[in-house]
């Protein structure tokens, strides 16, 4: 049908179902209903009615009839959301609980839906306030109401309501008789998307490379009150691997509107062990070198105290050296403040890093802490999904595929040509640690420490399989303990108790002297500390940054697993 063929249907009948969350919620749902019938639509609501005599019960199944209303508008909200599931107290909201039973029995028996619209009235209005009958369905989020705007969701809304669609098929034509090809021309083609296939491949690995050049053999830049961080150490670019699509789109999503102007929240999330952290260090790192931000900071956020002691600690005299001639203030609030305070002066200049973001609690602060700096440039490392997608933008990080995971194994091995079947059981390891980057990480630190082949780690790692099949757990804890175990086994004793004093603190940077000068720890051991991290390092169960001083544990124990 052409448009100039197409009918407009005679005031198309709206009934508007809503709970009466306040007297603002009734007033907006109200000015919803009169425009749509100012806009010819014959738009029914019970406020119109308030003054009569109804049986309303009786009143609602009629109007929800589908002989007397062709659309259902369905206006959601948490409190809409709880009566119509019936999760409030029996005396409350009996009438949006009648005609959710009236929706469901609808949807139950016409096996679909053709007629019940969900809604949202609010800008802040989130998905989750719909209830799950109606979970999937087209919605509409009305801002504003009016048809001046006709990319507006109201004017979608419209198009729907009077059945005037956007876009308008053409008439479907005659079948078109191709010739066959040649065999031969069917076999090039192939080849060419096997070539075309494998040079995306290539490309794909070489993005890392190249965004990472800038980082390859330059020193650590310190930290300079001009230019204050407090970040971890990069990842050589030789030992980084894959990732390259997520740290364009991290970048780009930080820097996108300019230096100066407002980025949106960047979220990495994913499973433990997926490199969300190291992900996140390296795009700080980036924008930093680069000279895209002037201040990086990395806090640690597993949980409200801890994001507002680490918060607090920015304020020192190496990063925003808030008090230069005056004492600081006692109470932690008071220099919080200060702190946002001052990353709010100077908002668009710095990125900061939020790690270990897992639980609902730290999710919560954070949240409270976008709402306080907007603005800001910030970049989350979460194990949670969860995050609002109106505020945040989400990037999901999964498991290395084979081919990243062996690069993992082999860009710490001892040998620079493996054999035929080391290659193979490159392969099969990849495969059994689940293509998880820090068990793979774990793994081939312990391969170039002990110059051991890919076949005899994976004779010693089934063996703490094996111990581990009673495990409860899914299959990538599994995997990093298992790698782990392995690791923790090839320690000293020294090594052992210096890793369990070190598993009691904070995924964060610590001064290296903090270890070394302990007057505990030197009684506790024998050997000399500084050659105690030095074996811890070389399995990968802690970093170190030589050029800041200071001793990092990344692993296992600091992951709490």
């Amino acid at each position: 049908m052409s448009a100039s063929e197409h009918t407009l249907p005679e005031h198309p009948r709206v009934f508007i179902s809503y709970s009466h969350d306040s007297p603002e919620h009734c007033d907006r749902a109200l000015a919803l209903a009169q425009q749509l019938r100012q806009d010819g639509i014959d738009a029914e609501l019970d406020q119109f009615h308030q003054e009569e005599l109804k049986h309303w019960p009786r009143w609602c199944a009629e109007k929800l009839s589908p002989e007397n209303s062709e659309f259902v508008l369905c206006v959601c909200t948490p409190e809409y959301k709880r009566r119509v599931e019936g999760q409030v107290a029996a005396n409350v909201g009996k009438g949006v609980f009648w005609e959710g039973t009236l929706i469901y029995n609808y949807l139950y028996d016409s096996k679909g839906n053709e007629r019940c619209v969900p809604v949202l009235l609010y800008e802040q209005a989130r998905e989750a306030d719909i209830p799950s009958i109606l979970g999937g369905y087209t919605l509409f989020k009305l801002a504003a109401f009016g048809l001046e705007d006709a990319q507006s969701q109201y004017s979608k809304l419209y198009r729907l309501l009077t059945r005037q669609p956007a876009k308008l098929m053409t008439e479907v034509g005659p079948l078109q008789k191709l010739p066959p090809l040649p065999q031969e021309a069917r076999r090039t083609d192939f080849i060419l998307l096997i070539q075309e296939a494998i040079a995306s491949i290539k490309k794909t690995e070489s993005n890392t490379e190249e965004i990472l050049a800038i980082l390859k053999g330059r020193a650590v830049p310190t930290s300079t009150a001009q230019r204050p961080h407090n970040l971890p150490p990069w990842m050589r670019s030789d030992c980084f691997i894959g990732r390259g699509e997520e740290l364009q789109k991290l970048i780009s999503g930080l820097t996108k509107s300019g230096k100066d102007a407002v980025a949106q929240p960047q979220v990495v999330h994913g499973g433990g062990g997926t490199g969300k952290s190291r992900l996140a260090i390296q795009v700080a790192w980036l924008l930093y070198v680069q000279g895209k931000c002037e201040m990086a900071f990395f806090v640690s956020a597993d949980t409200p105290s801890m994001l507002d002691t680490k918060l607090v600690e920015l304020d020192g005299r190496s990063f925003l050296n808030l008090y230069k001639d005056v004492e600081p203030p006692k109470e932690l609030d008071a220099r919080k403040k200060n702190v946002i305070d001052a990353l709010r002066a100077q908002a668009g200049r710095w990125v900061l890093v939020l790690d270990n973001a897992d639980s609902k609690e730290a999710c919560d602060a954070i949240k409270q802490l976008l709402s306080s700096l907007a603005g800001g440039r910030f970049l989350v490392a979460s194990r949670r999904e969860n995050w609002p997608t109106s505020t945040v933008r989400k990037l999901r990080l999964d498991v290395f595929n084979p081919s990243e995971a062996v690069s993992c194994l082999r860009s710490r091995y001892w040998k620079t040509d493996p054999t035929v079947q080391e290659k193979a059981d490159f392969k099969r390891l990849a495969h059994e640690l689940g293509y998880l980057p820090l068990g793979l990480t774990l793994a081939s630190s312990y391969m170039r420490r002990n110059a051991f082949t890919p076949g005899r780690y994976l004779e010693k790692w089934e063996q703490e399989q094996q111990k581990l099949l009673n495990f409860v757990g899914d299959d990538d804890e599994r995997s990093v303990i298992g790698a782990f175990n392995v690791s923790y086994g090839q320690l000293s004793s020294e090594a052992v108790v210096l890793l369990q004093h070190l598993a009691w603190l904070a995924p964060a940077p610590l001064p290296r002297r903090s270890v070394e000068d302990s007057q505990y720890l030197s009684n506790a051991l024998t050997a000399d500390i500084s050659d105690v991290l030095a074996d811890l390092q070389a399995l990968s169960i802690i970093e170190r940054d030589e050029t800041q001083s200071r001793c990092i544990d990344w692993c296992f124990h600091a992951r709490g697993h």
